[in-house]
């Protein structure tokens, strides 16, 4: 969590959230459509990508990034 929403790497998105005191993580889902990749700003979350899965009309992306220390899977 960050002041005004919830923060990606080095970008934080807007969240109407109510913070739980002391708080400092929540568990997010976020639609597929809504992720971009490479933004031109530079900002968001480096992932590393392991697979796309190409399925007929839709794709996986299987990848990996670093939080806090923990690798944490994504898959978009």
């Amino acid at each position: 969590l960050a002041e005004g929403g919830i923060q990606f790497g080095s970008a934080v998105v807007d969240a109407d959230i109510d913070r739980p005191a002391n708080a400092t993580h929540v568990i997010a889902g976020v639609r597929p459509e809504d992720i971009v990749v490479n933004p031109a700003d530079g900002r968001g979350l480096s992932v590393t990508v392991d697979l796309v899965e190409e399925l007929g009309a839709d794709g996986y992306l299987y990848g990996h990034t670093d939080i806090d220390g923990k690798r944490t899977d994504i898959v978009a």
